[in-house]
C-alpha cells in the first residue's frame, strides 16, 4: 500500500512538471509571428513603408536545419521579442511557385536563408544556414548592424576599392556569410601583394571552404598560396593543415588522401605537437612524433 502511494505521488509530481513546462513555454506569441501567407512581394514593401523597420524575409524549404530553425530559434522567447522589436518578419515557402520566384530574385542558394531588406526592398544582408538560439542572436544582429549595412552599401557603389573590398570580406566572414565572404575574396586575390592581408585573405578562404563543407576547395586554395610563397613564415602549420583536410574524419573514407596527406605530414619538423590537435580516421591515425 506505502508502495502504491510513493507511486501515486510521483505519477502526479511528473504530471505537474510536464503541465507546467508546457504552460510556461507556450505563451502566447511563442512562436515568431510572421505577416500573414499569400503576400505579394508589393503587399511586403507596402507593410514595411508602414512602419521604421528592417523586412526579415525567411526563405524555407523541406529542410532539417529549417525545422530546427523553428524549433529552438523561432520559438524561443528572447528571440521574438527581438524580432518584434526590430523587424517586420515574413515566411517564404521557395516549395510554391510565388516563392521560389522570390528565392531567385535574391538569389538564395541553400536553407534556411534569411534576407534583410529596407522599406525600398533592396536588400542589406542575409543569414545562411542554422545555428543555436545565442549564436543565431548574435548572427542577426551583426548582420543587422548599421555599420555592416553602410559597408556593403559603400562597397556595392564601389567595387573597385580594395580597402572597402577587404573590410566588407572581413566583415561577412565574421558574421558567418562564408559563401560571400569568399566570393569577394577570390576576386581580391590577385590584387595583394604577398603580406599579412594576402595570408589573411587565404586563410578566411580555405576555413570558410572548410566550414561550408568543402574540403576540396580548401586545400586547393592552401597548395595555391604556397606556390605563390603566401606562408613563407608558417608553412609548417600549412603543411600540417593539408594533411588533416586530406584525411578527415568527417570526409567519406574514398575520398581521403592519405598518401598525399603523409607527403605534407613528412615536410614538417620532429616536433609539431601544438599542431597536432586535428580529426584523425580512427582506422587509419596518423600520429607525428
Amino acid at each position: 500500500m506505502q508502495r502504491n502511494k510513493i507511486l501515486l505521488w510521483l505519477f502526479f509530481v511528473v504530471v505537474f512538471v510536464v503541465y507546467f513546462e508546457g504552460t510556461s513555454n507556450s505563451e502566447e506569441g511563442r512562436m515568431v509571428k510572421f505577416q500573414p501567407k499569400g503576400q505579394t512581394w508589393e503587399e511586403m514593401l507596402s507593410v514595411l513603408k508602414t512602419e521604421n523597420k528592417i523586412g526579415f524575409i525567411y526563405f524555407k524549404s523541406l529542410c532539417g536545419a529549417c525545422m530546427k530553425l523553428e524549433k529552438n530559434v523561432f520559438q524561443n522567447n528572447e528571440f521574438i521579442e527581438y524580432i518584434e522589436s526590430n523587424f517586420i518578419p515574413f515566411k517564404v515557402d521557395t516549395e510554391e511557385k510565388d516563392g521560389f520566384a522570390l528565392s531567385k530574385m535574391f538569389k538564395v542558394e541553400g536553407w534556411p536563408t534569411i534576407v534583410l531588406i529596407n522599406e525600398s526592398g533592396e536588400m542589406l544582408n542575409r543569414i545562411v544556414g542554422y545555428s543555436p538560439v545565442k549564436e543565431y542572436m548574435k548572427r542577426l544582429k551583426e548582420a543587422s548592424n548599421t555599420d555592416l549595412i553602410n559597408l556593403r552599401s559603400e562597397y556595392l557603389s564601389n567595387t573597385g576599392n580594395i580597402k572597402i573590398a577587404m573590410l566588407y570580406a572581413d566583415e561577412l566572414y565574421e558574421s558567418y556569410d562564408y559563401k560571400e565572404a569568399i566570393g569577394i575574396y577570390e576576386q581580391l586575390i590577385d590584387k595583394i601583394s604577398v603580406d599579412t592581408t594576402a595570408v589573411r585573405i587565404y586563410k578566411n578562404m580555405a576555413y570558410g571552404y572548410y566550414y561550408i563543407f568543402n574540403n576540396e576547395k580548401a586545400v586547393e586554395v592552401l597548395e595555391h598560396g604556397l606556390k605563390k610563397g603566401i606562408f613563407e613564415d608558417e608553412e609548417d602549420f600549412i603543411h600540417c593543415w593539408l594533411g588533416n583536410l586530406l584525411c578527415e574524419i568527417r570526409r567519406p573514407i574514398e575520398q581521403r588522401d592519405y598518401a598525399k596527406a603523409l607527403k605534407y605530414y613528412l615536410m614538417l619538423p620532429p616536433k609539431v605537437e601544438e599542431f597536432d590537435s586535428f580529426d584523425r580516421s580512427s582506422k587509419d591515425k596518423i600520429r607525428i612524433e
